[in-house]
C-alpha cells in the first residue's frame, strides 16, 4: 500500500465524516425544531384546560349559589340598614371552615387555662386536671 492509496482512503473517510456530521446537524435541527412545536402545543393545551376547568368551576358555584349577595350602595351603608340575613353559600362555606379550624385548634391546644376568679377553687381544680384517669 502506497501513500497516495492511503491519502485516498483518508480523504474518503474525511468525506464520508463530513457529510455525516451533516446529516445529524440536520437531524439535530429537525428534533429541536419538533421538540418546540410539540411544547408549544403542550402549553395551548394546558391552557385550555385550566380555562374549562376555570368556566366549570365558576358554573358550578352559580349553580350553588345562584343569590350572590350584591354590593350594597355607599348612601344605604351610611344610613344604617342593616345587611340581609341571608348569606351566600361559599359565606357560610368559609364560616364553617374557620369554626372547624378554631375548634381544631383548640382541641390540640395543650395550654391550660386559668380563671380570673381562682382563688384556689379546690373543685374548679379536679375539673381542670390533665388527665381523667384516676
Amino acid at each position: 500500500m502506497s501513500f497516495r492509496d492511503i491519502d485516498e482512503i483518508a480523504e474518503t473517510v474525511y468525506r464520508r465524516s463530513a457529510a455525516r456530521l451533516d446529516e445529524l446537524r440536520a437531524a439535530n435541527q429537525r428534533i429541536s425544531a419538533e421538540n418546540r412545536a410539540l411544547v408549544e402545543q403542550s402549553a395551548q393545551r394546558i391552557r385550555r384546560t385550566l380555562q374549562q376547568a376555570e368556566a366549570r368551576e365558576r358554573q358550578a358555584e352559580e349553580v350553588q349559589s345562584p343569590h350572590r349577595e350584591e354590593p350594597w350602595p355607599a348612601q344605604e351603608q351610611q344610613s344604617g340598614m342593616l345587611r340581609p340575613a341571608h348569606r351566600t353559600q361559599s359565606e357560610e362555606l368559609r364560616q364553617q371552615q374557620e369554626a372547624v379550624a378554631r375548634a381544631a385548634a383548640a382541641r390540640q391546644s395543650r395550654n391550660v387555662v386559668t380563671p380570673i376568679d381562682d382563688d384556689g377553687d379546690e373543685e374548679g381544680e379536679y375539673y381542670r386536671r390533665n388527665s381523667w384517669l384516676v
